[in-house]
């Protein structure tokens, strides 16, 4: 109610608040809450967000793909946009991915969205679990040296693979 309001009326002043303001009401009672913990969950809350983002601004559609590409030049870049799509995020989102949204910093909206897509979109957790896979069932087993150094190398492509999607380590106890 009133937070959601302030937001509206900081992002985009007083005059268009109160028609953004009704808007955004219907909008926010819609969408569920983003969580990070739910299959398919990700997918729902991008479809609809991204729907409300670009029909209140219409600038946000350009940005928001190349955010989820991370070909964006605005990202960590604090613009108007950036800064108001950072704090709707904080509003919708709980758990796990509020911490995403908050470990980007204050104002980096675009780099939020960007990590919630490459963290949640349920595309890149499945390529995520087969790259997975295939480093954890790797066999080295060859008697011609080159086999295994081209296996070898095959793994350890994999592994930069995954750590580049955001994959952890496995933890030494």
């Amino acid at each position: 109610g009133l937070l959601r309001l302030l937001i509206v009326v900081a992002t985009h002043g007083i005059n268009s608040s109160m028609a953004i303001a009704t808007e955004a009401d219907r909008f926010f009672s819609r969408v569920p809450n983003l969580t990070g913990e739910k299959d398919g969950e990700f997918k729902e809350f991008d479809l609809i967000f991204s729907a409300y983002l670009c029909k209140k601004d219409p600038g946000y559609e350009l940005e928001l793909n190349e955010s989820r590409a991370g070909t964006s030049e605005t990202l960590g870049v604090p613009t108007d946009r950036s800064r108001s799509l950072y704090f709707e995020l904080i509003l919708l989102t709980r758990g796990t991915a509020q911490g995403i949204v908050e470990n980007c910093g204050q104002g980096e909206g675009f780099h939020a969205y960007r990590q919630l897509c490459r963290l949640l979109d349920p595309k890149n957790a499945s390529r995520r679990l087969v790259i997975l896979n295939k480093i954890t069932t790797a066999k080295f087993v060859s008697v011609d040296p080159s086999v295994y150094l081209k296996k070898f190398t095959e793994w350890e492509n994999l592994v930069e693979d995954y750590k580049k999607m955001g994959g952890t380590a496995a933890q030494d106890e």
